[in-house]
């Protein structure tokens, strides 16, 4: 639970000598405050840094605001328990009264059911809502452009890379695909492995294939196909995505070993130069690649577009992860209180927990330098990453995640994967998505 104590004091002072800083709300002891305990379902964990930001404002609302306020927490770590459990909640009509939800099927069920608060209007009552980075609001708001979520966090990916094999191989960070794939090519003729890679996660699989159709269209793609109103090659560029994986792993660009590879050996391998680039975010780094990039050892370049489809975009993937709503039936004052001080207060604790605020609110003077410089990027962006594991229905994400990861190791040609993402969709795209959608 959000109930681990915390150097509270230290805190205090971290804040304090921050550009965030303000004025506590000071009550009285003897002023009453209305009794209110709320429950709130969470993926997160202690590992996560992000908890432990929930756990400050949290704390800090029930200190400075309201020493009535009470919570509890049930944390479900395991993403697919986590999901059949939400599941649960929504058949059984008792949500709880703040819970993460992903931006797809299940959190459009809820809205349209009128089971949760409109976050855009209450943002805009608040006046907050320009505030917020604009390809964080992107990420969360649904097909119609309502907003219903509320960002973790801001977070992006990006590919790193060593300087120094670059620069003996006279190679420039790639901007378009062609550039990335004869990158590898040369790094892998002068007796290196180009890519790390997770290859036992499916969504880094599932990253490369969606790459080309999200910095040409956006949701375009992804959004026709989860209905069924388009095949797979009915998209030009997203057949040119799925060849891209296969190319880059029927030429064996990838480390070797990826296959059995997670995310945290994928990083640590890229960290000891195992292989020259990687894909991961910022908030990744340890503090030793972080020294190596203000060394100019280690630099980073955003997705590459589609060659002959260049633009000055920003292209890089941001996304504030697993989304959070806040049940309608229980949207009293007090909880309405609740969620102005956190929205109000969730810049200052982001940083001094040393990770991104999804609001444009400045930067804070002691982050890293790599920290700063990308979050210089981050505060132009505007169009938001599209996670296809939202969008498509439970069963063909599976599938897609599966299917993914045999074409991550070349098993699968590229015909066969969207043969069965058709088949996938046709099959099971009907429970989850009206006509109309």
């Amino acid at each position: 639970m959000f109930t681990k104590q915390v150097n509270r004091a230290a805190m205090t002072l971290l804040l304090a000598g921050s550009i965030f800083a303000a004025g506590a709300v000071s009550v009285s002891a003897e002023e009453a405050q209305p009794e209110k305990h709320i429950k709130i379902y969470t993926n997160l964990s202690e590992a996560n840094t992000t908890y432990w930001v929930w756990d400050d404002i949290l704390h800090a609302y029930q200190d400075e605001v309201n020493p009535n306020f009470s919570w509890e927490v049930e944390v479900v770590p395991d993403h697919d328990q986590f999901l059949d459990k939400l599941k649960l909640y929504m058949a059984g009509g008792d949500m709880p009264d703040i819970y993460q939800i992903p931006n797809g099927p299940l959190s459009v069920q809820l809205s349209q059911e009128g089971k949760m608060v409109n976050i855009g209007e209450e943002l805009k009552a608040m006046d907050m809502y320009d505030t917020y980075n604009g390809g964080c609001l992107d990420f969360l708001k649904f097909d119609d452009g309502s907003l219903y979520l509320f960002p973790d966090g801001r977070f992006a990916e990006l590919f790193w890379y060593w300087k120094d094999s670059f620069d003996a191989y006279g190679l420039e960070a790639p901007k378009t695909w062609d550039e990335f794939v004869n990158c590898c090519a040369v790094i892998k003729e002068n007796g290196e492995d180009p890519i790390a890679m997770a290859g036992a996660e499916s969504w880094q699989s599932l990253r490369y294939v969606s790459f080309m159709p999200w910095v040409t269209g956006g949701g375009n793609f992804i959004n026709k196909l989860k209905t069924g109103a388009i095949a797979y090659r009915d998209d030009e560029v997203a057949v040119k995505g799925v060849n891209l994986l296969y190319t880059l792993a029927s030429n064996e660009y990838f480390m070797k070993g990826y296959e059995n590879t997670g995310y945290a050996d994928n990083i640590n391998a890229f960290a000891n130069h195992a292989a020259v680039i990687s894909y991961f975010g910022p908030n990744d780094l340890s503090e030793e690649m972080q020294a190596k990039y203000e060394n100019g050892e280690i630099g980073f370049f955003p997705v590459p577009y589609v060659d002959g489809m260049e633009d000055d975009q920003m292209n890089i993937p941001v996304h504030t992860g697993k989304a959070w709503g806040i049940n309608a039936d229980s949207y009293d004052e007090e909880l309405q209180r609740f969620f102005e001080f956190f929205v109000k207060h969730h810049t200052e604790y982001s940083y001094a927990r040393g990770v991104y605020s999804p609001l444009d609110e400045g930067s804070p003077e002691n982050f890293p330098k790599v920290m700063s410089d990308v979050l210089e990027y981050l505060q132009k962006v505007e169009k938001g990453w599209v996670s296809w594991d939202d969008k498509l229905d439970p069963t063909t994400i599976t599938t897609s995640g599966e299917l993914g990861i045999e074409l991550s190791q070349a098993l699968i040609d590229p015909d066969t994967f969207m043969d069965e993402m058709d088949y996938s969709i046709e099959e099971n795209a009907g429970a989850y998505f009206s006509e109309e959608e």
